[in-house]
Parts: C-alpha cells; sequence; structure tokens
C-alpha cells in the first residue's frame, strides 16, 4: 500500500513540474508576466471541491456567527484557522449591542487528519484553540463594509492562461441571509487589493492573540487599514 501512495505522489509530483516548466516557457517565448495572473479581486468558489474536507472544516472551525466578516485559511500543509467577526446582545438588562471577533485555530492540518489524505490512512485527532475578545463597534462596522464591497466585486479569474496551483486557500464570507449564497476566495496571485484584504483577516487573528494593553493600537490599526481599502475599491 505504501509503494501505491509512494507512486501516487511521485506522479503528482511529476504533474506539478511539467506544469512548472510549461509556464517557464510561456513566460520566457511569449512575453506574458507573473502581472497577467494578478487578479486583484476575489473569485468564486468551487463549492462541488473537496466537498468533505470543507464540510470538515467547517464543523470545526466556524463555530460562532459572522454576520459581519469571516475569512478561513487553509495554509497547505499547515494548520488551518479562521476569524469571525460577529455582534450579539449583551447578556445583561441593557440589552446593547456588543462587538466580537473570535479566532478558532486546529492544532494540525485538517486536510492531513483525514485517512484518503495521508499516507498511514487513519484519522488522526484535531483539537481546536477558540480565542473570544471584544472588539471596538467602529472597527467591527469598518470591517463589515470592506468584506461587502469586497465580496460584491468577485468575479472569474480572466487571463491569458490558468493560474498556477498554490497551496495556500484563504476564504471570505458573511454568515447573513442576503450574502449566504456568496462565499468568495483569494485569487492566487494577488493584487495590491486582495494583499490588503487578506492582511485584515490576519490583524484580526493577531488581535484575538494580542495582550490586553496593546489591543486598542491594533483595533486603529484594522480601522484605518480598513477604511483605506474602501477607499481604493468604492
Amino acid at each position: 500500500m505504501n509503494y501505491i501512495v509512494t507512486r501516487l505522489l511521485l506522479m503528482r509530483i511529476a504533474v506539478l513540474n511539467c506544469r512548472f516548466s510549461v509556464l517557464v516557457f510561456i513566460f520566457l517565448f511569449s512575453g506574458i508576466s507573473l502581472g497577467d495572473f494578478a487578479q486583484d479581486h476575489l473569485e468564486p468558489v468551487n463549492r462541488d471541491e473537496d466537498k468533505m474536507y470543507r464540510s470538515k472544516l467547517d464543523s470545526m472551525l466556524l463555530v460562532t456567527p459572522a454576520n459581519f466578516a469571516r475569512m478561513s485559511l487553509n495554509p497547505g500543509s499547515d494548520p488551518e484557522f479562521a476569524v469571525s467577526v460577529y455582534s450579539r446582545s449583551s447578556k445583561d438588562a441593557s440589552n446593547r449591542v456588543e462587538y466580537y471577533v473570535t479566532l478558532t485555530q486546529a492544532s494540525d492540518s485538517i486536510w492531513y487528519s483525514m485517512p484518503e489524505n495521508n499516507t498511514s490512512h487513519t484519522k488522526k485527532h484535531i483539537y481546536v484553540t477558540r480565542y473570544d475578545t471584544e472588539i471596538p463597534s467602529s472597527t467591527a462596522l469598518a470591517i463589515r463594509r470592506a468584506w461587502e464591497q469586497m465580496l460584491s466585486q468577485t468575479r472569474p479569474h480572466k487571463g491569458l492562461v490558468d493560474p498556477p496551483i498554490g497551496g495556500e486557500t484563504v476564504y471570505f464570507s458573511i454568515d447573513e441571509p442576503r450574502f449566504a449564497a456568496l462565499t468568495a476566495q483569494l485569487p492566487v496571485q494577488k493584487g495590491k487589493n486582495t494583499q490588503k484584504f487578506e492582511r485584515l483577516g490576519l490583524d484580526l487573528a493577531d488581535y484575538c492573540k494580542a495582550p490586553m494593553k496593546e489591543r486598542q493600537a491594533l483595533a486603529q490599526k484594522i480601522t484605518r487599514t480598513a477604511e483605506e481599502l474602501l477607499k481604493h475599491i468604492q
């Protein structure tokens, strides 16, 4: 069985090497550069791809509302994580609206924990670490506006050739009825706006882990980044 798995892995590497060689040939002799792959907008998600994996990832990491924003990241062979921004009513008599950001992070790769994706063909245990942190309303609202605008501009990749296959996959969504059908992902070759958009999600994850004394400055930075991004994409 290990021999078969090794053969399959070698075949996959050979295919990727072949694709890379074709891309190098195109770059050298057709005048196409990496700029031709750059797509400064989000792209639709193929919902028929990796359904079992996506279902497992969602059940383990997407455990809170996300009516303001959500980003989930599969870094390839490293552990996946998700960050969600949402509002909820306070539990006291005031019933005021509170805003939270939650980070959920897998202890190891969920993808490789599935029997069909690892060489031992066994199910591997994964635990999830969760961080819940309150966030200023101004930051949450700026994030919501940025997510709405970027998601509304989602469109398919258009280029002279298909983009190269990358290991990292980053999904964005808003968990609300009118956005229910809209989940988008980063392009493989990112432009300035999509890079800044991903940075917002990563900064939110850092905010969740940061000591209390550092959060105000981080929240202000996130708000500024979201507002700067909006100026470029509206």
